[in-house]
């Protein structure tokens, strides 16, 4: 690799997970920053056991923290990843190869492990998202959730091959404590960008939401798991919708 990379880790009580996310990470930076906002587990130790610099942070959302994370690497480039996921041995094989581009963004797909199965069919099948670039010419947007790099529209996609491996939910129950947090910072972003909740989203959403995971994804495929996901998924609309009347009533 022809260019220095920067990992930035956003995490709270990841004891579970992020050794190995950082063990990974070393395989291809030396400058790895964790940004911790009140973990009470001993995640700070892990990391920096590992060689991690931590910083406890307030959470600002998922795009402001992250972009605090981008302010304390000392490189350019930078690999963006969660505490609970962990680069491939092909993914690290192929960054290693490159030599990075202005003014490109790569991206790499991510494979979900979901109550112990890697998943292939469903709303959680692998998708690519653009996970390696340039400080210097893209930053996260302010939404407190689902946030993205911007501007992106000017640059150059690569794609990699390898995965990112999540294990996103070990259970059911982590499942629906962390939709029901998801719903809610959904209904808060959309409360303060005046979004209008229509009668489709309002009724329909869930319905469609089901149809998309469980029968245009294939999640039928995933057996029992594949119509779990395509429910809780759905069971999220809902709850969001009811989160964002709340806050308009107001």
């Amino acid at each position: 690799m022809n260019n220095k990379l920067s990992g930035v880790i956003i995490a709270k009580n990841e004891a579970v997970n992020i050794g190995k996310t950082i063990s990974a990470l070393k395989s291809i930076s030396d400058d790895i920053i964790v940004l911790d906002s009140g973990s009470t587990d001993n995640t700070r130790e892990i990391a920096e056991n590992l060689g991690a610099i931590v910083h406890d942070v307030d959470w600002l959302g998922y795009g402001k923290t992250k972009n605090l994370g981008h302010r304390l690497t000392q490189n350019d480039w930078i690999i963006s990843v969660d505490a609970d996921e962990l680069l491939s041995e092909e993914l690290i094989a192929n960054i290693l190869k490159i030599t990075f581009k202005d003014r490109h963004i790569y991206h790499i797909s991510t494979k979900q492990n979901y109550c112990g199965k890697w998943i292939t069919y469903s709303e959680f099948k692998p998708k690519h998202h653009p996970r390696i670039f340039n400080k210097q010419e893209v930053k996260w947007n302010d939404r407190l959730v689902h946030e993205s790099l911007e501007p992106l529209h000017d640059k150059t996609h690569v794609f990699l091959d390898g995965h990112i491996m999540h294990y996103s939910y070990a259970d059911k129950a982590e499942h629906l404590q962390k939709l029901e947090n998801y719903a809610k910072l959904t209904a808060e972003q959309w409360a303060r960008e005046g979004y209008n909740l229509g009668f489709l989203k309002r009724y329909l959403g869930p319905s469609f939401r089901f149809l998309k995971s469980y029968i245009l994804n294939l999640g039928f495929l995933e057996g029992k798991l594949g119509y779990q996901i395509s429910v809780l998924n759905a069971k999220m609309l809902k709850i969001r919708n009811r989160h964002y009347d709340k806050i308009v009533s107001k």
